[in-house]
């Protein structure tokens, strides 16, 4: 396991972005709801399929995220006639990522408990990707970083035509992707394949709605107002009938993605990279 002091004392410019951030908090109404103040995450159901609405701003992932996020699941899989989840974000962002100032001042404050956080973190992507029942990312605005990682740990994507991008921005803070993160993208990038793959995690492409169907990210395209009918219509349409029982659907998801899996809980390459500069 890596030191985990060297997120900030190895990259000085890291610790200078993360610094302008915190001192943004305090001015800034939208960054004020990524630490929960006033921030939800809100379920509500159409028929057979649940909505998981992200209303905190920039959803920016914290453990409150974390914990609304899966008490979300966590109600929407109560219904036993479920037939799929749909995720989504409110205004300009479907997710901006990890929380990179929550997690400063954790390290500032209780450094033990960073690694608590970013394995929790990691769970909820592999909570969604196994998840036992169909679901869909309606991308109602910008997905970067951990929201684009997010976003693809769903089975499908539809994105907005409207605005927003969909981006794997790591390179620009010379942060690592750990081997298991690379392994969803292998496993679900379609259309451009390893040129998608090259485009998005070593060069940080930014995708618009368009770019990001024919490069195989997002499998529908639409206006801001069809999106979430979409989404519903993409799993009536593979659950037409009768639902299949969640335990095939999620051992089978785990059997698709034994390559991540194996990755994720193997100790050799699980050192939480995904966030740490190594200069």
């Amino acid at each position: 396991m890596f030191g985990i002091r060297a997120i900030v004392s190895t990259c000085a410019r890291y610790s200078v972005i993360l610094q302008k951030m915190a001192a943004n908090r305090s001015t800034s109404n939208t960054a004020s709801l990524q630490d929960g103040y006033g921030g939800r995450v809100r379920v509500r159901t159409e028929s057979d399929v649940a909505i998981i609405t992200m209303e905190r701003g920039e959803n920016r992932m914290n453990n409150e995220f974390i914990d609304q996020v899966n008490a979300a699941l966590d109600e929407a899989l109560r219904n036993p006639d479920l037939k799929g989840i749909i995720t989504t974000g409110e205004g300009k962002f479907y997710s901006n990522g990890l929380d990179l100032v929550y997690m400063m001042e954790m390290l500032q404050k209780e450094p033990e408990n960073l690694e608590v956080f970013l394995k929790r973190w990691n769970q909820l992507q592999i909570r969604m990707l196994t998840c036992p029942v169909v679901t869909v990312s309606a991308i109602n605005g910008h997905a970067f970083a951990g929201g684009a990682i997010l976003s693809l740990c769903h089975d499908f994507r539809v994105m907005q035509t409207e605005r927003g991008w969909w981006c794997m921005n790591e390179a620009h803070l010379a942060l690592v992707i750990p081997e298991w993160i690379l392994q969803i993208f292998k496993s679900k990038l379609g259309g451009n394949g390893d040129r998608t793959l090259i485009d998005s995690v070593t060069y940080a492409k930014r995708y618009p709605a368009a770019e990001a169907k024919a490069a195989g990210i997002a499998d529908e395209t639409c206006p801001t107002a069809e999106l979430l009918q979409r989404s519903l219509d993409i799993i009536r349409r593979i659950i037409p009938g009768e639902v299949p029982q969640r335990d095939y659907v999620a051992k089978t998801k785990r059997l698709l993605y034994r390559d991540v899996l194996d990755r994720v809980n193997n100790k050799s390459s699980y050192d939480f990279r995904a966030i740490a500069p190594r200069l």
